[in-house]
């Protein structure tokens, strides 16, 4: 994945949001899937080593990676807030 998003920066805007939701959608098949084996929601682990990213690449002043970041914890949250409106 981490390639995947280094990659990012060389496409255009449509194939950048293709990728984001490639990358998204893969994220929560195997999150929902190891939520359900381990009984704990791992999205919430995920969320957390994104945040950490995040602060790596804003301490090594990579905005345009933090920008990435960005969109997929906002994804995220979309997600789980319409998991809980769902439950």
């Amino acid at each position: 994945m981490e390639q995947i998003l280094k990659d990012y920066f060389t496409y255009n805007d449509e194939e950048k949001e293709r990728i984001i939701k490639e990358v998204f959608d893969g994220l929560i098949e195997k999150a929902e899937h190891l939520s359900n084996e381990l009984g704990i929601d791992v999205l919430l682990f995920y969320k957390q080593n994104y945040h950490n990213l995040k602060d790596e690449a804003l301490n090594n002043e990579n905005y345009e990676m933090c920008e990435v970041i960005d969109k997929l914890l906002n994804l995220i949250d979309n997600h789980a807030n319409t998991r809980k409106k769902t439950k």
